[in-house]
């Protein structure tokens, strides 16, 4: 690492937390995958799958002791990975919360980042799960009081998210920042004031539906609207990162981003204008600084 990294920044936190969160996570997933590992060995036909399966199940024979040992692991590993999502998404969210920019320099980003990964995380669950339970008719094992509770926690943490997005507001009010003001402004009735509506819809008057017990039971309405809180958290993203980019501070950023295109003609028109700067300097001579000594 040559670049020697400045371990004060969050960039660099973001490493060792992703990282620990995701090696948990594979372990629990692992963990979970030896009894069906164990039953593919059992089944295979050919020596050679018997041995892959069986170098994956690690000796596993379904038997007491094996469940019970099977069990304590996936607690702990659950124990584990709890306050890891705590911790990763804090600190993603402090890579914007750490910055100067007016939008992102906030002390909410932590707890709102937390919410909109739990919020947007069981609304993925439901649009993988709803229709895995109807083509392989698991109605027995996900109940509907699944489906219920699943759409409360859904709501719960929309409530969350949707009370980030109004302190958001009232603290850029209360404030008097004239330049949280403005980028508040700017969000809701700039260039990109409809991603910015699409987003509120999405996230927050949408999913307003759980609170009828019959769209949380009905797993077609449900699977809607758990679609609709994921697209939600898309724009999100888009409005944080892309609409937060696009006022500009200087002459060379003027201009709107959008899309996959974000950062691309940034990235372009900035190495121009250092490539254009350095041949610049490069061209003066010392006769051209009056330079005084005194």
């Amino acid at each position: 690492m040559a670049l020697w990294p400045q371990f004060r920044s969050p960039l660099v936190w973001d490493v060792f937390a992703v990282s620990t969160y995701f090696t948990v996570s594979l372990i629990f997933w692992y963990v979970g995958l030896m009894p069906d590992l164990a039953t593919l060995r059992d089944k295979a036909v050919t020596k050679w799958k018997q041995r892959i399966y069986g170098l994956g199940a690690l000796g596993w024979r379904g038997s007491a002791i094996h469940w019970q040992r099977h069990q304590s692991a996936y607690l702990l590993l659950a124990g584990l990975a709890t306050p890891l999502v705590l911790s990763v998404h804090s600190v993603v969210s402090f890579d914007f919360a750490v910055s100067q920019l007016p939008g992102w320099h906030s002390t909410i980003f932590p707890p709102y980042f937390v919410a909109g990964a739990i919020y947007s995380g069981f609304a993925m669950v439901l649009n993988l799960i709803i229709p895995i339970r109807r083509m392989y008719g698991l109605q027995n094992l996900i109940t509907v009081r699944t489906l219920n509770n699943m759409a409360n926690v859904t709501l719960a943490t929309g409530w969350m998210v949707t009370y980030g997005y109004i302190m958001e507001a009232f603290m850029a009010w209360y404030s008097g920042d004239v330049f949280e003001q403005a980028m508040m402004k700017n969000r809701a009735f700039g260039p990109y004031g409809w991603v910015f509506w699409s987003l509120i819809t999405l996230n927050c008057v949408i999913p307003q539906l759980l609170w009828s017990r019959k769209v949380r039971t009905n797993d077609i309405t449900l699977f809607f609207v758990a679609l609709s809180v994921n697209i939600g958290m898309w724009v999100e993203r888009f409005v944080i990162v892309g609409d937060q980019s696009s006022p500009r501070f200087r002459a060379i950023e003027l201009g709107h981003v959008f899309s996959h295109q974000m950062g691309l003609g940034d990235a372009a028109r900035e190495h121009r204008f250092i490539f254009d700067a350095a041949v610049s300097v490069h061209s003066l001579s010392a006769h051209d600084f009056d330079v005084r000594i005194a």
